[in-house]
């Protein structure tokens, strides 16, 4: 007798009951799955942000750094060695000599704003080396130049003058990025900065304060006056005093010899006409401020450079600062205080050219020195 095989039981219907507990269980099952797709989505957006916020703080130098900087970190354990420019790589230096004892009035006024070593000789400019310097900010187009001359592979000089707390990650990336950091033309009303000697330090002392901060104790030995060392904006007796006094103390002041004309609203291609004509007509030192004009200009003036042998470097400190000093009260007291004083020499060239000058004021002082 064959065997056939069993046929299965046929189901049984399910009762209401179970019915209701199967359709609850699948109500579950597509809750969790739906709050795991939520979950998910979550958490890529939350990847997604966090990236982005990243980049943007490394684009802007805020936040911490690689080197575990904070923003109210000073940037003295950056990763990144100082520019050469402030260490007088290769020139020979000596300390400062100064009296620093017994002084009274604003002489006496923030013991520790004092250069701390001064070159042995300052040195003429060389043939076909630009020095770009760019005056004001940090501000909003700070990054844009940053890009334009880092694509280059330039470095420049910034003369600083905004004290805005939210700028000082924006110092301490233009010092990272191998760029040397100087007080600069300050953004106070000319009269209320040259009403007296101690308003003027007060002033030059809070922005040379804040890039000390950012730059670990680097700031440049020198910088630049509002209109240069020859205006005589806020009185020339004042701005005479305020030059003797910073020389005093070590610092010296830089004018320059190519105006971009950036600042008086030039276009940009009047503003390439009057650098790169500049450059042709030996001039070493554009006056440019971070301008979007100026700034969309500079690898043109770059590739100029470039294909007609020019060398771009930054101020280091070395640069005989009379080469750049225009006819003004500037120049005058400039060279009534340097006379004779050990801790500034001329170079050979500006000893020769200027020799006039430097011996009327070893044997006495002139009007502007006086004054």
């Amino acid at each position: 007798m064959s065997e056939h095989p069993s046929t299965p039981a046929p189901r049984r219907p399910l009762t209401p009951r179970e019915r209701r507990e199967r359709r609850r269980i699948r109500r579950r099952r597509l809750l969790i799955r739906r709050c795991l797709i939520v979950l998910v989505g979550v958490l890529l957006v939350l990847a997604i942000v966090g990236i982005l916020s990243g980049i943007v703080r490394l684009a802007s130098g805020g936040g911490q750094s690689a080197g575990g900087l904070t923003d109210s970190q000073p940037a003295s354990s950056a990763q990144s060695a100082p520019p050469a420019a402030l260490s007088f790589a290769g020139v020979e230096t000596a300390p400062l000599q100064v009296q620093t004892e017994g002084l009274s009035g604003y002489q006496a006024l923030y013991p520790d704003l004092y250069v701390p070593a001064v070159p042995g000789q300052w040195k003429s400019p060389v043939t076909k080396t630009v020095y770009l310097t760019f005056d004001g900010g940090p501000g909003e187009q700070t990054q844009q130049l940053l890009d334009a001359l880092a694509a280059e592979n330039v470095k420049a000089t910034f003369f600083l003058s905004n004290r805005d707390p939210q700028a000082a990650p924006m110092i301490r990336a233009i010092y990272e990025a191998g760029h040397v950091c100087a007080v600069g033309p300050s953004s106070e009303d000319v009269e209320t900065l040259f009403a007296s000697v101690d308003a003027y330090l007060d002033d030059f002392y809070a922005m040379w304060q804040l890039i000390q901060a950012q730059t670990g104790g680097h700031c440049a030995p020198f910088f630049r006056f509002p209109g240069g060392s020859d205006s005589t904006q806020g009185g020339s007796e004042i701005r005479a005093a305020v030059q003797r006094e910073m020389l005093r103390r070590g610092f010296y002041y830089y004018d320059w010899d190519i105006d971009s004309g950036d600042a008086a609203g030039n276009s940009g291609t009047q503003i390439y006409a009057a650098v790169t004509g500049g450059m042709s007509r030996d001039g070493n030192m554009p006056l440019f401020h971070e301008t979007a004009a100026a700034i969309e200009q500079l690898p043109r003036i770059l590739a100029y450079g470039e294909e007609n042998g020019y060398t771009f470097l930054p101020l280091d400190g070395t640069l005989d600062p009379s080469t750049f000093l225009r006819e003004g009260v500037g120049r005058e007291t400039f060279f009534s205080t340097v006379a004779g004083n050990p801790n500034f020499t001329l170079s050979d060239e500006n000893q020769t050219r200027f020799a006039d000058r430097l011996q009327v004021s070893s044997a006495g002082p002139s009007t502007a020195a006086s004054a």
